[in-house]
């Protein structure tokens, strides 16, 4: 059953798809759904307090598709200089009482609601003040609960980078969490991955 808790996520869908022939891959339909909606339902259905969609390029789309869900929007401006500026802004738009918040990527629709729910768990369990990353295979992946002491050292970040380099300098601080899905290795960047990551999804289900 789901719970009130004071974790947000936090899902980037403000990318170009650069590496995607001119198509926004966010939008790409399986299943009678965009990606992005998938990855959405998916948060809402976690425990979690709410879900904010940092969005940027074509963000009209982005919304339109997410039309109908109890989600909020903060627009990047800058999303061209890279997921750097996506992630601190999302961070930025939260309410100062969350205690932290999972980073969600757009590109990884077959993430399921188990490791999300595992992370905040997890997270509670230590007090929330630990850094939650999720393990499969013997490899961290995505997506990421930080705790709000770290939001400000996120600030220094440029570029396309996410929290891995600011992570890795407080390994201290690092949970890991151990999963049994390899989902949270998967994103699609390329035509290639799309089918990849259905099918991988469909063989796990």
């Amino acid at each position: 059953m789901k719970s009130a808790n004071n974790v947000a996520i936090v899902i980037l869908a403000a990318g170009m798809s650069a590496r995607m022939e001119n198509v926004n891959k966010l939008l790409l339909e399986s299943g009678g759904k965009p990606m992005i909606r998938h990855v959405a339902e998916m948060a809402l259905a976690g425990r979690t307090a709410n879900v904010t969609v940092v969005t940027g390029h074509e963000s009209e789309l982005i919304e339109k598709a997410l039309r109908g869900l109890q989600i909020s929007f903060n627009n990047n401006p800058n999303f061209s200089q890279g997921m750097s500026t996506s992630l601190q802004a999302g961070l930025a738009g939260l309410d100062d009482n969350l205690a932290g918040a999972v980073i969600l990527l757009g590109d990884m629709p077959d993430v399921p609601v188990e490791v999300v729910n595992a992370l905040i768990n997890r997270f509670e369990e230590t007090g929330c003040r630990k850094i939650c990353v999720p393990v499969s295979g013997g490899n961290r992946g995505n997506p990421v609960l930080l705790p709000r002491w770290l939001f400000s050292k996120l600030r220094s970040l440029k570029g396309d980078k996410g929290a891995r380099q600011v992570i890795a300098s407080h390994g201290d601080e690092v949970i890991e969490v151990q999963i049994n899905s390899s989902a949270v290795h998967r994103d699609i960047d390329t035509p290639a991955d799309i089918d990849a990551v259905w099918r991988a999804q469909a063989q796990e289900t």
